[in-house]
């Protein structure tokens, strides 16, 4: 499996930034959506740090960021597989100091059958993937915080706005 940037397949923006919705192809989508069969999700890498600011029972004023990234992306057609690593992050964020950072690596392989919209693949990896992966960089963070006895809420549930993506013009056929 060759290695694409994700600057090949077009790279999507840093969350939680604002993006415009692109025009795709509805169809060619929806085969995408219809052909991916998740066969492998793993975390490859992490990173935590705990510093000692983390111990102090009171965190009021404290900001809890948290974001992802799709760093990298292909389909391998002859294999038929579409992959991505995705990088999760939270920090929480006292002043200027981050006396908690965690950081989570995921791949992410889905099979699919035959040839698939690049584009399409895109989009669905970079919106469905990242929801297949998040609840694990939830349960990751939970677990290093537990280790090092520090009490902190879960990390919120990830959300999307709401997309409307338009159905394909339809030619009206006139009859007599």
């Amino acid at each position: 499996m060759t290695a694409a940037k994700a600057k090949a397949g077009g790279q999507p923006p840093k969350r939680p930034l604002k993006r415009s919705v692109p025009t795709i192809n509805v169809e060619a989508y929806n085969q995408v959506v219809a052909k991916a069969n998740l066969i492998d999700l793993r975390l490859t890498a992490s990173r935590s740090e705990i510093k000692p600011a983390a111990l102090d029972v009171d965190r009021t004023g404290w900001d809890l960021k948290v974001g992802d990234e799709l760093v990298e992306w292909d389909v391998d057609e002859e294999k038929e597989r579409l992959w991505g690593r995705i990088i999760f992050k939270a920090e929480c964020v006292d002043g200027k100091r981050k006396p908690i950072i965690v950081e989570g690596d995921y791949l992410i392989i889905y099979a699919v059958e035959g040839k698939v919209d690049k584009r399409s693949a895109s989009l669905f990896i970079n919106r469905v993937a990242r929801f297949a992966c998040y609840p694990y960089f939830r349960t990751l963070f939970a677990a290093l915080l537990g280790q090092a006895s520090v009490v902190m809420p879960p990390l919120p549930v990830l959300k999307e706005p709401a997309r409307r993506i338009r159905p394909p013009v339809r030619k009206i056929s006139k009859t007599k």
